[in-house]
């Protein structure tokens, strides 16, 4: 009979197995933040392939992945389950953008090209997994690449599959499927916590828990957290991963950059996504449908020469911008000429994306007057003090200091060591 209520962090292998080697084992294999790491990072998926995928044996799987769900060596997490000799690959789930990360808006059902597995979407007509497509399973596994920031979908669509297990559990005990996240790193977790916690009673999609901007964890750590957190009855086991350093960045760990959706294309992309993203929701484009998207801002309604002067004169570490005009293919003002700031990363290790990003949004501000429809930051924000700040602008000339939630983060961060699997120095 399954636990109704456990969380085992895999970290040593089954009779017969060498031990695997601890998260805290494993950090003596990488140099120093900012250097190329001594070894290449391994994702869960690879560990698991290194232990002849010992926890599936004998076991009917669901795979909720996407592309970025790949072995270091290109394979994908479908593919080796699904030709494993002792594994039964049933279903397929897929986030938000599809299986291949490629689509914008609602997803429907389909089937994987190559195994013809039948793939649910959970961004279409259900966003959670229903019972009878669970009823049927042993395990469901989650491999899919995260870039650690709340309003990004894949952390709501991992909790969403956690609390529906949950749920069928409680309703009829021994009948949900176990869970096991295959963990991979976090692009952002250099730079640990920031930005404010959202308000309790602010849930929505884009904000599924009380979680800070970035909130600086892998998907592993984060299902550990959400399953302590809402006292979830489910079994989950995390497979972590080797040779990864929570303060380096992505290039230092060897792993290719394989886009999570379609306008996160480049590791510096998913840099200023915490930036960019929180003013999304306004009437800006952010580069979609462009070459570059998440690297720029522009609007019909803006000048981007001035814009561009105004942040010279300000504070924004690890940046620099130049003017430019575009023209977006999709996404606000598609087909229109828009003016605005290209952006460009001098020095990652300094860049502090959610001060900038309230930078930026004092000088949209000032720039757009009553054509600038800043108000709805609030949908990414999920926080009235820092909103309150922001209306405050014109009066203050000062953007929200992060000081406003200082507190807040300190005891986010001192609250996480249970649920940590790999050493941190925040």
């Amino acid at each position: 009979m399954r636990l109704s209520i456990s969380l085992i962090l895999l970290t040593v292998l089954a009779v017969g197995c060498s031990p695997a080697p601890s998260p805290a084992a494993n950090q003596s294999k990488v140099t120093v933040p900012g250097s190329h790491s001594a070894a290449l990072t391994l994702p869960g998926i690879d560990v698991l392939v290194a232990r002849n995928l010992d926890l599936l044996r004998g076991q009917r799987v669901g795979l909720l992945t996407n592309r970025t769900g790949c072995l270091v060596d290109g394979r994908r997490t479908i593919d080796v389950l699904w030709h494993a000799p002792e594994v039964e690959l049933v279903r397929l789930f897929s986030p938000e953008h599809g299986l291949e990360t490629l689509l914008e808006g609602r997803v429907g059902d389909a089937a994987d090209g190559l195994t013809d597995l039948p793939v649910r979407s959970l961004y279409g007509q259900h966003r959670r997994p229903r019972p009878e497509d669970l009823a049927d399973l042993d395990l469901l596994v989650f491999d899919v690449q995260d870039v650690g920031v709340r309003f990004y979908t894949y952390t709501t669509t991992l909790f969403y599959l956690l609390g529906a297990c949950s749920e069928m559990e409680q309703e009829s005990p021994g009948s949900a499927p176990s869970v096991l996240v295959l963990d991979r790193p976090n692009p952002l977790a250099c730079y640990g916590p920031r930005g404010p916690l959202s308000d309790p009673g602010r849930r929505s999609f884009i904000c599924p828990a009380d979680l800070p901007l970035m909130h600086g964890l892998t998907v592993g750590e984060l299902a550990r957290w959400r399953v302590a957190q809402e006292e979830l009855a489910v079994e989950l086991r995390v497979v972590p991963m080797e040779n990864w350093d929570p303060n380096s960045q992505w290039s230092d760990t060897g792993l290719p950059w394989r886009a999570p959706s379609p306008n996160l294309r480049t590791p510096t992309s998913a840099l200023l996504y915490p930036m960019l993203g929180m003013l999304e929701a306004t009437n800006l484009s952010v580069g979609r449908g462009t070459h570059e998207p998440f690297m720029r801002v522009g609007a019909p309604w803006l000048d981007g020469r001035a814009l561009c002067l105004r942040l010279r004169d300000r504070t924004l570490p690890g940046l620099a911008t130049v003017p430019l005009e575009f023209i977006p293919s999709s996404g606000p003002f598609e087909g229109e000429l828009c003016s605005g700031v290209q952006f460009e990363v001098l020095d990652r290790a300094a860049l502090r994306q959610v001060q900038s990003g309230f930078v930026l949004l004092q000088e949209l501000i000032e720039l757009g007057g009553d054509e600038y429809d800043w108000h709805r930051t609030d949908e990414r924000l999920a926080h009235a003090v820092t909103l309150q700040a922001v209306w405050d602008l014109r009066e203050r000339g000062t953007v929200p200091d992060e000081g406003a939630w200082h507190a807040n983060l300190d005891q986010w961060r001192e609250s996480l060591g249970p649920y940590l699997l790999y050493p941190r120095n925040w």
